[in-house]
């Protein structure tokens, strides 16, 4: 039997006020490596979402008949980051720099986002989630920044010149939008 893709939630009773929150639909993210493996997101992404007035709709692995089920009760799609896009949804081979890809993340959230422009529902990625709606609109990606384009600025903040942990929220790099 195939494991549901969102838990239903009752409204019956509740105040209108959270039955007309938009519901702003997030694919989780798999941690296959853990165990036991989890799915999951950053807290600090749900409660933005919350605290301005949404509410998050956390989903595994629809498929794309599900993925349509959802969409009418939806108000914008959200795709955050994670580990690398599979290059053949790019037309290219794998590189020795990739890790955790992850096929079935990668088909939902680009079947998410080519639903998303079918439906003009508005979507929003961050980090992976960029690139998938890159990828997803007919773009590629370099593989491996460091080794593809000697010079550019590093992406991966994780610890300081120190060797001290930085903060999620660290502000690696501005980014200017033409």
């Amino acid at each position: 039997m195939k494991e549901p893709c969102f838990k239903a939630y009752i409204f019956y009773n509740q105040p209108m006020s959270l039955v007309n929150r938009p519901r702003i639909l997030i694919p989780l993210a798999a941690y296959n490596t853990l165990l036991p493996p989890k799915y999951g997101v950053n807290q600090s992404y749900v409660r933005a979402i919350t605290n301005n007035g949404g509410e998050a709709v956390c989903v595994i692995r629809p498929d794309a008949e599900q993925m349509l089920g959802l969409l009418p009760f939806m108000r914008g799609i959200f795709i955050v980051g994670g580990h690398d896009i599979d290059p053949e949804y790019y037309g290219e081979k794998s590189n020795a720099h990739l890790q955790n890809i992850d096929r079935e993340r990668d088909q939902v959230e680009l079947t998410l986002v080519h639903l998303a422009v079918k439906n003009h529902i508005p979507f929003l990625g961050i980090c992976r989630g960029m690139q998938i709606m890159n990828v997803a609109l007919g773009g590629s990606l370099y593989q491996d920044i460091r080794s593809e384009m000697p010079g550019a600025i590093e992406h991966r903040y994780n610890k300081d010149a120190g060797g001290k942990d930085l903060s999620r929220s660290f502000l690696a790099h501005d980014v200017s939008i033409k």
